[in-house]
């Protein structure tokens, strides 16, 4: 494991990991999603799956997908496999995971996890290579401003400088659709999506997104 794993490790090994799974609102539109593709015999990989709830919510739906989750903190896979009925949880580096061959799986699901890595093309290469070619990536990201905006009017947090260490270990801002679209250019492109608002103030605070692979990559 190098520096940065260690670092990315540490950080989340340090947040308080509650018994139990929750689904949380940016999670609904990937369920719903799924649910339409259908579940059944598919092939599922949750990247940084944390606690695993996407994946046990899916369990529930079909007995015969077959579902695995990467992440890096043992102890949200410790936590990740309690209850857990037929999944894998594997501990690495999601940037290259060479345990699974090219055009595994059906689908990709990256809740909350592009903000958070330093080396986010990286990922976006290793979820093309993984994926069928008709495979669909689905992810949510969050938007840093609405969030902040949302915690000081709730005098939750206030608007910190320090965005790495205070705000959710936040490095990368995609909030902005060009900037998704930007980041994906070339290999995926985004065929719906959908905002999460606050309940309470209304304010944008994430967004989900569908992507598409596309065929060919152009130089």
């Amino acid at each position: 494991m190098n520096k940065i794993d260690k670092e990315i490790t540490n950080f989340y090994n340090g947040v308080r990991v509650k018994s139990g799974y929750i689904i949380h609102p940016y999670n609904i539109p990937v369920l719903k999603w799924i649910n339409r593709l259908g579940i059944d015999n598919k092939r599922i990989l949750d990247m940084g799956c944390g606690g695993g709830a996407v994946l046990k919510e899916l369990r529930t739906k079909s007995n015969s997908a077959e579902l695995y989750g990467v992440d890096l903190s043992s102890k949200y896979l410790e936590q990740a496999k309690i209850g857990a009925i037929n999944i894998t949880y594997k501990q690495h580096n999601i940037e290259f995971m060479p345990f699974f061959k090219d055009k595994t799986f059906d689908i990709i699901i990256a809740h909350e996890l592009f903000e958070h890595l330093k080396n986010p093309k990286k990922v976006v290469e290793e979820c093309y290579r993984l994926l069928k070619d008709d495979g669909f990536l689905m992810i949510s990201l969050p938007w840093d401003l609405g969030l902040r905006l949302h915690g000081l009017i709730n005098l939750e947090f206030r608007l910190f400088k320090d965005t790495s260490k205070k705000h959710g270990g936040h490095i990368n801002n995609f909030g902005r659709y060009k900037k998704v679209k930007k980041l994906f250019k070339n290999y995926f492109e985004i065929i719906e999506y959908t905002t999460i608002r606050s309940q309470f103030t209304q304010l944008a605070i994430h967004r989900v997104y569908k992507l598409k692979k596309v065929q060919k990559i152009n130089n």
